[in-house]
């Protein structure tokens, strides 16, 4: 196998840590792990938030950690949660790597809302941008962040042996000088592909976090990695099919990967009964060509079921 492969799956395979994982965001998509370590951290900084934000909202309310938010494509005014005054501040930007009238660098935002702190967290999700970005991002910046949830796209193309391939890898090194991934949580939203020789299941998106190395060492580790761990939410997208890292996975992290069957057969369980109760019926009400008021009123309330 190209070792430049292989040297960028290490990194993405999590490691055991001495903290439990904290579901931080609700239990659907845009809730992430965390460890358990967040006194002392002072803010957040997430790029990317569409127009929703509970995990900043949990952050703020739970414990006490101001969130800096930005993204161009969104608008306060159509935020589900009003900004929290004197606690949340959001930019009408891109996270870029350099600076243009319609984006910011993560060193000025950082430099601007939180100057001296250096433990923070960064919670990433530009869907893809976020190579370019992590290039530009000196050691001493990415140090100060106690915490890094990123979601990263593209992942397949580190089997491709490109350019691009190249770039990923040298993005997750960068991540990997003072950072260990501690959690992996395939995103669904698209399918797992094979890595050949190893036979593990990739996937195309996922969103993983890492905890700063001296935190590594403070104290005891777990013994091992539950995969998937009994906090994941069960999957982003709920018409899809749920995606589990295989057993493979432990040929990267040997004896420190530990499968959790029961959570997948419950994961299973529940895709199987939202495709049942859910999905079939809205599919035969959408068919109807006349639709009764009180069909019309179960279609809203599914609609707008929150799972």
């Amino acid at each position: 196998m190209d070792s430049l492969i292989l040297r960028s799956l290490k990194i993405l395979s999590p490691k055991p840590n001495p903290f439990d994982l904290l579901r931080i965001g609700g239990n659907r998509d845009g809730a992430y792990l965390i460890p358990n370590c967040l006194e002392g951290i002072s803010d957040c900084f997430s790029p990317g938030v569409d127009n929703f934000k509970r995990f900043e909202d949990e952050l703020v309310t739970k414990y006490k950690i101001k969130s800096h938010l930005c993204d161009k494509s969104s608008d306060p005014e159509l935020f589900q949660t009003p900004i929290i005054k004197n606690w949340q501040t959001f930019q009408n930007k891109w996270l870029g790597s350099s600076l243009e009238d319609d984006s910011i660098t993560l060193e000025e935002w950082v430099e601007k809302y939180a100057c001296n702190s250096h433990e923070l967290i960064l919670q990433m999700d530009i869907e893809g941008a976020e190579y370019d970005v992590l290039s530009q991002i000196s050691e001493d910046l990415l140090k100060r962040f106690r915490i890094i949830i990123i979601e990263f796209h593209n992942l397949h193309e580190i089997l491709s042996k490109s350019k691009f391939s190249k770039d990923i890898y040298l993005s997750l090194k960068a991540l990997s000088k003072n950072h260990t991934s501690v959690h992996l949580h395939p995103n669904n939203c698209e399918e797992a592909i094979n890595v050949p020789t190893l036979n593990i299941n990739l996937p195309n998106v996922a969103e993983i976090t890492f905890l700063r190395n001296d935190f590594m060492e403070a104290g005891q580790k777990n013994q091992f990695v539950i995969v998937p761990n009994t906090n994941d939410i069960v999957s982003n997208v709920v018409f899809k099919k749920p995606i589990f890292l295989n057993k493979n996975w432990k040929k990267l992290n040997p004896k420190k990967i530990k499968i959790n069957h029961k959570k997948i057969i419950k994961d299973w369980l529940f895709y199987l009964l939202i495709i049942t109760v859910v999905f079939l019926p809205m599919s035969f009400y959408n068919m109807l060509p006349h639709k009764p008021i009180y069909l019309r009123k179960i279609s809203s309330f599914i609609r707008n079921f929150q799972f």
